[in-house]
């Protein structure tokens, strides 16, 4: 809803459909920064190619935005009926977790791949950012930042600024988003081997890693890449998985939980 004019008469009511977001991140305040953001990427183009809101810093839990926006992106009705069961109101987080600043700090080289497992109960605790069932399997550091890799997305961590208070955790669904994908050997001089993503999202249209030759194999996230978006098998099994998961904790339906019954 954007109010507009002097006299606030004139409102545009502007509708995105779940099913058009392509990509969603969560960056925190910075030290100086008074706000928070929440960008929305969606498969329109021009103005509604990307979405960007604001939040007051200390005023809105941006994780669990995030978290509600994986609900709907990459779960199903089932994961957000869950999501809007356990959300707790009152909860309101100043800023990142400070753990996470921990997880940071110490990365000083370029991409060299790490265990995936550490990645894993970071993110599902620390900050919470994964699904209940969503589980990391390949993860590279990059200097600070991360590239982290799942079953349901490719998430990338990048921490910005002289103290790394501002971290944008963005998300890229593997489905209905990665729509191709290269990888690039060094050169003779090159120290970094390169890989390539391309996305359907107007304003991400391709991602950029890069993978230090003496510490990662190229050719081992060409492998995997070529699993995610090649194989119908494994798409099959994912999906067979996240639904395997959710009906041995069946939770509350969509149907049965109401978000708006305090209202009636």
């Amino acid at each position: 809803m954007d109010v507009q004019g002097w006299s606030g008469k004139k409102i545009e009511y502007t509708t995105i459909p779940y099913s058009s977001i392509r990509a969603f991140a969560a960056e925190s305040a910075g030290s100086w920064d008074r706000d928070s953001e929440i960008n929305i990427y969606t498969s329109s183009h021009w103005t509604l190619a990307k979405v960007k809101l604001d939040f007051r810093k200390g005023k809105v839990d941006i994780i669990a935005v995030q978290k509600f926006l994986s609900a709907i992106v990459l779960g199903n009705e089932q994961d957000a009926a869950n999501y809007l069961q356990n959300i707790n109101p009152n909860t309101v987080k100043i800023s990142h977790p400070a753990g996470m600043n921990g997880f940071t700090d110490w990365m000083i080289d370029n991409s060299v791949e790490e265990d995936p497992n550490v990645a894993d109960a970071q993110f599902h605790n620390d900050p919470p950012i994964l699904l209940s069932d969503e589980k990391v399997e390949k993860v590279y550091r990059e200097g600070r930042d991360l590239w982290v890799y799942t079953n349901l997305r490719i998430l990338r961590v990048d921490v910005k600024g002289i103290t790394g208070r501002k971290i944008e955790y963005r998300s890229i669904p593997w489905k209905n988003s990665c729509t191709a994908f290269a990888v690039e050997t060094c050169g003779h001089l090159d120290r970094d081997a390169e890989c390539y993503m391309a996305t359907n999202i107007p304003s991400i249209p391709r991602l950029m890693q890069k993978i230090l030759v003496k510490r990662g194999n190229i050719f081992d996230m060409h492998e995997y890449l070529g699993k995610k978006l090649l194989s119908k098998e494994s798409h099959n099994k994912e999906d067979h998985d996240h639904s395997t998961n959710r009906s041995k904790n069946p939770g509350v339906s969509a149907d049965e939980y109401d978000p708006y019954a305090k209202y009636h």
